[in-house]
């Protein structure tokens, strides 16, 4: 258990007290705890501390422009914390923490079964609105949205009535924390984790059930996300919510604009300044898909469109199944709708759904993407799996430690599903653009079952700012390059003996991010069978990330390094080599100097094929050798058949000579 006792401290100025929850101010799974203000002693402060395993954007925020009525980060870092570990006890690693001020008033909701307080139309403009757009305003100077307005996240500026303070928006991925009658119909069916970021037109939604909410109550309380979600799309977000109660001309005008489910028609910010100001604007109708003339029985329930039917398909997906197999489904698309074009679209999703990924599960692919052509909108859906496209990394986040969730988000990419979805889309946006680039990179990485590919590689090429999951780091939030090998070296030392500086998530992670291609040390990484080789893949990826970032004061690292390559420099022929390879290598170490290190054991490097080189040579010498002592030993000098037949040879030599001799002899006495 930690404790105040250990000091933890955010730029010299702020101390985070381990000990003291505060737990009235949790936003999720970010946890709140005491904070003190060395600088100005007396306020009253708290300290989120974020998840480790997804990214905390509200480290990075632009300076804001003015004074808003939202709790907004009085500081922001990474620090030194505890962190519980399985079995009981904490150890030291590192966390994203935000320093907000304590609200002065108390919670909007305290508690969410009790209902909200009812607000008159005039007490809603002047304390709802009016500060919502100040916030909204000031969060779209700055290029990001909100994504976390509801009551349980907003504050009463004084007392328990009154102006509002929104609460804040940053310590936990957008969206995952909100109600899913405060999202829209394309983040609804979502996973929590599966929701995209947004845009200023979520915050206005959300700001729209929230307003609606205040003045009417709430009729949906007692329905289930699903039941929300089919009501919103059979009749509408405003009648949905509404439920048929009556609303004065001026706030139906503006909540039929806050809450249209078609974003193109949803009021701006712009629009809902102006009906501040007494501007009136024709109403926004709702937008309904086409009806059925007979409905489909899915989930229980009995559905008359296209989307509502692939909302209970996703929630349902055994009866999905269950209905595709006995042409339920088909027969409806087509009579229900007295549509017989549809069968051209059918027997294409047919044909992609057996095209892309194992057969055995084909079936699943053609509920995945029969969802997509009915319900366009609708996220990706895929067994368990509901996910928003761009949100698609924090998805894989959340399900990476879990085997059957992941092994189901492997199927849908390898199944090429979130392509079909982009495919369906009405319009292809410089976003949906960029994500099948993306889509595309990874479809090149998620079937190589080696280190540095695969379903890691994957986390972090569809986020660039995913901190590292590997088992040794994950502590440590490291989001980027240059922090990796610090963090290796400052884990090492509570690792167990004879660990290594490497594993799948560290070699995708560095693969994810190096400036250079990688293909040779993952290749080495991969194959430990060659006990050398794997180990300087190791050493060589490591070189590379120091050569892209340099850091030289890694001890802890540069000794587990040094042992490592021990088989490495054992494999060289002469002993001299090894003895002085030795010796360099130490001195390397101890400048933490990997890049050298790697050069001077290089397979290609000048020792390497001096060695190699020489031991050939010698190996050639020693043939030569052995073949001459091999001959020697079968008689060549001594067997008297040889010596015999040597003596013949010696005797014609010798003859010839003489012969050779005396007839130049007689020439020269003839010339003379």
């Amino acid at each position: 258990m930690a404790e105040d006792s250990d000091l933890v401290m955010l730029r010299d100025r702020f101390e985070i007290k381990p000990g003291t929850r505060l737990s009235q101010f949790d936003q999720g799974a970010a946890l709140a705890y005491a904070a003190e203000d060395h600088s100005q002693t007396g306020r009253k402060l708290f300290a989120l501390i974020c998840p480790g395993t997804v990214p905390c954007r509200g480290l990075n925020l632009p300076e804001r422009r003015s004074q808003i009525p939202m709790l907004w980060p009085e500081a922001s870092g990474v620090v030194d914390w505890p962190v519980p570990v399985q079995g009981g006890g904490t150890v030291w690693g590192r966390r994203p923490v935000l320093v907000y001020p304590q609200p002065a008033g108390e919670r909007m909701l305290k508690d969410p079964s009790l209902p909200l307080p009812t607000l008159t139309e005039q007490l809603i403009a002047r304390n709802i609105i009016k500060p919502a757009l100040a916030v909204l305003k000031e969060l779209s100077n700055l290029g990001v949205a909100h994504r976390a307005i509801r009551p349980s996240n907003i504050f009463y500026a004084l007392g328990s009535s009154g102006e509002i303070v929104f609460g804040e928006c940053f310590a936990t991925p957008p969206g995952s924390e909100q109600p899913a009658v405060y999202e829209t119909v394309e983040n609804g069916l979502a996973n929590r984790m599966g929701r995209a970021s947004g845009s200023q037109a979520d915050d206005l939604y959300a700001l729209g059930v929230l307003v609606l909410f205040l003045h009417m109550g709430n009729p949906l309380h007692a329905m289930n996300d699903e039941q929300v979600l089919a009501a919103k799309i059979n009749f509408g977000t405003f009648s949905a919510l509404a439920g048929g109660e009556k609303v004065s001309p001026t706030m139906a005008e503006m909540l039929r604009g806050l809450l249209s489910d078609k974003v193109s028609d949803r009021w701006t910010l712009k629009n809902l300044e102006m009906w501040m100001l007494g501007q009136y604007f024709n109403p926004v109708l709702p937008n309904l898909p086409q009806r059925a003339t007979r409905p489909i029985r899915l989930g229980g329930g009995e559905h008359m469109n296209r989307p509502a039917a692939a909302n209970a398909m996703a929630c349902h997906w055994d009866d999905a199944l269950a209905n595709l197999d006995n042409g339920t489904l088909e027969s409806w698309l087509k009579r229900g709708f007295n549509d017989d074009k549809v069968a051209e679209p059918l027997h294409l999703i047919k044909g992609l759904s057996m095209s892309y990924g194992p057969s055995t599960g084909a079936k699943h692919r053609m509920v995945s993407r029969l969802i997509q052509f009915m319900g366009p909108n609708l996220p990706i859906c895929y067994k368990s799996i509901r996910v928003n496209p761009a949100a698609m990394g924090n998805m894989l986040a959340a399900v990476i430690d879990q085997p059957p969730l992941r092994t189901e988000f492997v199927e849908m990419l390898r199944g090429r599903l979130p392509q079909g979805w982009l495919d369906q889309q009405p319009k292809l946006t410089s976003e949906l653009a960029s994500l099948r680039r993306t889509l595309d990179s990874i479809e090149k990485v998620v079937e190589r079952p080696g280190p540095g590919y695969s379903v890691e590689r994957v986390l972090y090429d569809l986020d660039p700012a995913m901190p590292c999951r590997s088992e040794l780091i994950g502590d440590y939030y490291v989001t980027s390059l240059k922090d990796l090998l610090p963090a290796i070296d400052a884990a090492l030392p509570g690792a167990e003996a004879g660990t290594l500086p490497m594993d799948r998530h560290i070699a995708a992670f560095a693969a994810a991010k190096i400036a250079r291609p990688v293909e040779r040390e993952l290749t080495l990484i991969g194959n430990p069978a060659d006990q050398s080789g794997y180990r300087m893949g190791i050493l060589r990826l490591i070189a590379a990330v120091q050569r892209q970032h340099p850091s030289h004061d890694l001890p802890r690292l540069a000794e587990t390094l040094l042992e490592l390559t021990k088989p490495v420099v054992e494999s060289f022929h002469r002993i001299q080599a090894r003895s002085d390879l030795r010796v360099k290598l130490e001195r390397l170490a101890a400048q933490s100097d990997f890049v050298e290190m790697a050069d001077l054991l290089d397979e290609d490097g000048a020792l390497r094929q001096s060695d190699i080189q020489g031991f050939d040579q010698a190996q050639q010498a020693y043939a030569a050798l052995e073949k001459e002592a091999q001959w020697l030993e079968g008689g060549g000098l001594t067997d008297p058949a040889k010596v015999q037949a040597s003596a013949r040879v010696s005797s014609a030599i010798t003859s010839a000579f003489i012969a050779s001799g005396a007839v130049a002899a007689f020439t020269i006495a003839m010339v003379l």
